[in-house]
């Protein structure tokens, strides 16, 4: 391991707060466009790092208490230490995000040096393994698990679904159990093509298959599967060939009977992109009108329409549920085997709602409008803020909910209000008594 610590960069002990434990670690990217100068430069990687971290100190917005990462690793192969061991993230996306994992940062971007360098993948192991040994447990992720970002990039998430194996290892795959056997991941197969095929329960399959249980709309050629010894083989279903009857060679002649058509495949999952706060789309309208059919027409009051609500994240995590998925394999974000189950009518239906009995309302009132505003700080924020987490603006955080007022609660605030089809000083990111109330319920 190359490490490079903190005193080496002249920086102080981190201020960020302490955590002891945390279930993994995330891996990011920078975002944006990063030069290949890098490449051939170590010091400009010194510099890059430096540079990360004092603009992230200079964002009053989010209030800072350090760089957000616990280390980066540079293309050169080195371990940039950041927060360190045993200091809370501040940036997998809100506070709750932050707690379940550490991250750790490759210097690559959307644009410029997008590639990772094996150096950059051994460095970035290295981390993994030095916060493993100091906490963190087994769970590797990309940042846009379980929130809406296209972190870490298409490059190293493919490579965090791989396992983040380091460059020429072999790659790990499950040992069957007696009883079991396994199966390679071949194009075109979903995980829940291959437990339909099988005659398993999908069930079963992630009971047997924990590296994939946490996201089952994501496996790709290649992935190791385990099944039950009885199933059948999981056949990849052959995309049709297109025939042309052909032409009759004179008017007399009759035509070729027809032959019987193939059907049209199930459309394509859109993309993750497609959905979450702020989208506006036909597939979201397409989502609510097949979840509706499928037992959640409940949670619509009006609609499924193009712009998504917290109506549609509800009624795909019951639908997500009503699979066996849990954590964030129910996220209320659709993948491509949620998509496909839709799509295709299979899978089990959202099951009614379970009477129960009416619940007088315990909803806070609204505090008054003296404590929402720049330099403000008190728990009245705290609880704006959870409740716009709640209801899905958490993409606004990058740390927090807290007591202080920031302009990420004004920012996610006018979300919110926008989404209620308001304009103008109703709008403006400072919470009224009708913001509250529909917060708080």
């Amino acid at each position: 391991m190359q490490l490079v610590t903190r005193a080496e960069l002249g920086w102080p002990t981190s201020a960020a707060p302490f955590q002891a434990t945390a279930r993994g670690v995330k891996i990011h990217y920078e975002g944006t466009a990063v030069s290949t100068a890098l490449l051939s430069d170590h010091g400009a990687c010194l510099r890059e790092w430096k540079s990360i971290r004092a603009s992230h100190l200079a964002n009053t917005a989010e209030n800072y208490s350090d760089v957000a990462y616990n280390f980066a690793a540079c293309p050169h192969g080195y371990l940039m230490e950041g927060r360190g061991v045993g200091r809370r993230t501040g940036a997998n996306g809100n506070q709750s995000l932050n707690a379940a994992h550490y991250a750790i940062v490759g210097l690559v971007g959307s644009e410029g040096l997008t590639e990772p360098t094996d150096a950059m993948l051994h460095a970035i192991r290295d981390g993994i393994e030095l916060l493993q040994a100091h906490g963190a447990g087994p769970e590797i992720r990309g940042h846009r698990d379980g929130y809406a970002t296209s972190c870490p990039g298409g490059p190293l998430y493919a490579w965090v679904q791989r396992g983040a194996p380091r460059p020429g290892a072999a790659p790990t795959i499950p040992t069957p159990a007696d009883g079991t056997k396994t199966i390679t991941v071949r194009a075109g197969q979903t995980l829940g093509a291959i437990a339909a095929a099988a005659g398993v329960a999908m069930s079963v399959i992630l009971g047997l298959n924990p590296q994939v249980a946490t996201h089952p709309d994501v496996i790709r050629p290649g992935d190791v599967i385990v099944l039950p010894a009885t199933a059948e083989p999981a056949p990849v279903t052959p995309a049709p060939t297109p025939t042309t009857p052909p032409a009759p060679t004179t008017p007399t002649v009759p035509a070729p009977k027809p032959t019987t058509p193939t059907p049209a495949p199930s459309p394509a999952f859109p993309g993750a992109d497609k959905f979450g706060p702020g989208t506006d789309n036909v597939y979201v309208t397409k989502l609510g009108e097949m979840l509706a059919r499928r037992g959640g027409g409940r949670f619509y009051t009006e609609g499924p329409g193009p712009r998504w609500s917290e109506s549609d994240r509800r009624a795909v995590a019951a639908f997500q549920a009503a699979q066996g998925w849990t954590g964030t394999a129910a996220d209320g974000i659709p993948g491509p085997e949620t998509w496909r189950l839709l799509v295709t009518g299979q899978g089990r239906d959202i099951p009614a709602a379970a009477p129960s009995k009416p619940v007088p309302p315990a909803m806070t009132p609204f505090p008054g409008n003296t404590y929402f505003h720049a330099g403000a700080s008190n728990r009245h924020v705290t609880q704006l803020g959870q409740a716009l987490v709640r209801h899905g603006y958490g993409t606004y955080y990058k740390q927090g909910p807290g007591p202080r007022w920031t302009e990420a609660d004004r920012r996610a605030t006018t979300a919110f209000q926008r989404a209620q089809g308001w304009r103008g000083t109703d709008a403006n990111g400072y919470p009224g008594p009708e913001t509250w109330k529909r917060l708080m319920r």
